[in-house]
């Protein structure tokens, strides 16, 4: 049995914590177990596939948690500037 996936748009913009060029890791971890990762220089973006029925899915950036459980249609999310819709 497969299950359906969930697209994760994550947009790691320029911060004092993420300054341009920093390799920023990227992850999607559930239950303890990493479900997708990847690296990304900054200002950038990357798109994570995570199954839909992950429990209790969590986003890290550079191991700090950014949002937890996607709702619907997936995740998008951005921080720092260079980033649309960065808050």
């Amino acid at each position: 049995m497969t299950s359906a996936n969930t697209e994760v748009t994550v947009c790691v913009g320029e911060t004092p914590a993420h300054p341009v060029g920093h390799q920023a890791q990227v992850e999607i971890v559930s239950a303890g177990a990493t479900l997708a990762s990847a690296r990304v220089e900054v200002p950038g973006e990357v798109v994570l596939v995570v199954p839909e029925d992950a429990p209790e899915p969590r986003l890290l950036v550079d191991g700090e948690e950014l949002s937890s459980s996607p709702r619907g249609g997936g995740w998008g999310t951005a921080l720092g500037s260079g980033c649309p819709d960065a808050t």
